[in-house]
């Protein structure tokens, strides 16, 4: 690999590499195996010493190249009388070290030594190619408005990038986003927590722990995939078409579903069945609408919701949606512990419908909040909210949210 690193001030550059055992084999270890020099745009006949001994010429090309042992070396350009800058550099195993006219630039006849290089620099040479996030972190506390903070702020999100994603995890993935809610990873950091949430459900049989991935991800391959899934875990569900309620509910859940056409068929084919069988006395009266105070009592639950998230309280959003899978609990626990300043607001279509001991509103929700500091741009999103009494549907009875989607 090419190592190619222009110094500042007095060009000065201390590496320091971890010592390593190296086997002995009948093969010649990698250390033992030579690195290569290479210099272009210094003066031609200038010539050019390692480690103070001399090992050839500049060429009339202003070109150089050599062969050296592996390991820190010294390199030295010396034309007419002037030395050009001590260039100190790592030379790796069958590695390739390549400096530039401006390594072995010559300071002008007469012209001044180049000022001491400063402690920011010096400490700076130190930390650039360490593998060490403390270390830099550590510099850009000491220096946080130093010349070299923005390379510095960059080589630490990139090394706890690295950390991050050498095994993600959702963990270590969201750990990373925490730290750099908008950094240069953060596409990369989702793609991998969606494919890691997607490998988690992709064979589940569970129809809420696909909902939960769908309303976490609308969008994408996963989601294409998962929507499929639930579609045909759906259509099972109506017995292929043997329940006239479940095949009514699937046509609602899925209006462009793979077998809504089976579907419509099922629904033609079971209406006409209880239709036929149905006595004109046995017919069930009127739809009679249900009382205000308890379509109040739904949107009082919606009023719940909506404080519950305000307030980051996961044990009050249980109370009232007791059947949360354990994914979404983890997805709230997580959003409530990062995010502020939570505000959440929704707007009903219409009113309640309620029959029986079930109930459904359709609505629209904006989210808004703010993550490390920063204003999240709001989130709107249209659901339709089932609500169900435990027990018997007596009235006074609490409502509890079964599902949004």
């Amino acid at each position: 690999r090419i190592v190619s690193v222009n110094g500042r001030g007095s060009n000065v550059i201390l590496i320091q590499m971890p010592s390593r055992a190296t086997e002995v084999t009948n093969k010649p270890s990698e250390s033992e195996q030579p690195a290569r020099l290479t210099i272009r745009g210094a003066p031609a006949g200038a010539r050019v010493y390692q480690d103070g001994a001399r090992i050839g010429r500049i060429s009339r090309q202003g070109t150089f190249s050599a062969d050296i042992p592996a390991g820190d070396h010294q390199i030295t350009v010396l034309a007419s009388h002037r030395n050009a800058p001590l260039v100190f550099r790592h030379f790796p195993a069958g590695g390739t070290v390549e400096l530039h006219k401006a390594d072995v630039q010559f300071p002008p006849t007469g012209a001044n030594t180049s000022p001491a290089p400063t402690a920011e620099e010096l400490e700076w040479q130190k930390v650039r190619f360490t593998t060490s996030p403390a270390d830099v972190a550590g510099f850009l506390e000491r220096y946080p408005s130093g010349t070299f903070r923005f390379e510095a702020a960059e080589k630490l999100e990139d090394l706890y990038w690295a950390k991050a994603s050498e095994r993600p995890t959702i963990t270590s993935l969201r750990g990373y986003l925490h730290s750099y809610p908008g950094g240069r990873y953060s596409d990369s950091a989702q793609r991998e927590i969606a494919k890691i949430d997607f490998e988690g459900i992709q064979n589940s049989t569970d129809p809420v722990a696909l909902e939960a991935f769908l309303k976490t991800y609308p969008s994408g391959s996963y989601h294409d995939q998962v929507r499929r899934r639930f579609d045909d875990l759906s259509w099972e569900r109506t017995g292929r078409g043997r329940d006239l309620k479940s095949v009514l509910a699937y046509l609602e859940g899925f209006p462009n579903g793979s077998h809504v056409e089976e579907a419509q068929r099922a629904r033609a084919r079971l209406t006409h069945v209880v239709e036929r069988d149905s006595e004109p006395t046995l017919r069930p009266p009127a739809a009679v609408l249900p009382p205000i105070d308890e379509r109040k009592a739904v949107l009082g639950v919606l009023e719940l919701y909506r404080k519950a998230y305000e307030d980051r309280n996961l044990q009050d959003l249980k109370k009232i949606w007791p059947g949360m899978t354990r994914q979404q609990l983890q997805s709230l626990s997580d959003f409530f512990r990062t995010a502020t300043s939570v505000n959440l607001t929704y707007s009903v279509f219409g009113e309640p419908e309620v029959s029986g001991d079930e109930a459904v509103v359709k609505l629209t929700q904006s989210l808004s909040y703010v993550v490390g500091g920063k204003s999240e741009r709001p989130k709107s999103a249209t659901m339709i909210v089932r609500l169900k009494k435990p027990g018997l549907a007596q009235p006074g009875t609490t409502w509890q949210i079964e599902s949004i989607r």
